[in-house]
């Protein structure tokens, strides 16, 4: 997740992404002075170690930053990636579980209900499974 002159790795997964596990990530990035960008650092289930960590199902399927405007915090900005998951002997992949995974992980940020969340990504639903369709589906 991209802050202003640094950046955060999803605690508990040690150097993970710098050796590029797994092949994709998420993430937030600030591109103005304008605003100031306060990244909202994941934890994944097994490196939580308070009751205010944001736990999150998948290590790299979500990133989040609050999005800081003359003192207050304007928005949540989120960048998901539902990951593709294969299942069965034949190995269809699909990304609905994943998908759901996010959306219950949404969730924890909604810290009231007028908070606003700006959520954009790769949410890997194709009708018809397929960029041409499947007869199977």
């Amino acid at each position: 997740m991209g802050t202003q002159g640094g950046s955060r790795r999803c605690r508990g997964l040690g150097d993970r992404f710098a050796r590029g596990r797994p092949k994709w990530r998420t993430a937030v990035v600030g591109l103005t002075d304008r605003v100031e960008v306060r990244p909202r650092a994941p934890v994944i289930l097994e490196a939580a170690a308070s009751y205010d960590d944001w736990i999150v199902s998948r290590a790299g399927s979500i990133a989040a930053a609050d999005v800081v405007t003359g003192g207050e915090i304007a928005f949540t900005a989120v960048s998901v990636y539902a990951a593709w998951e294969k299942v069965g002997a034949r190995g269809r992949g699909y990304a609905d579980g994943s998908a759901h995974r996010i959306l219950s992980d949404l969730s924890a940020l909604m810290v009231r209900p007028d908070h606003r969340l700006v959520v954009a990504g790769d949410w890997n639903l194709l009708r018809g499974y397929g960029e041409h369709g499947d007869g199977y589906w």
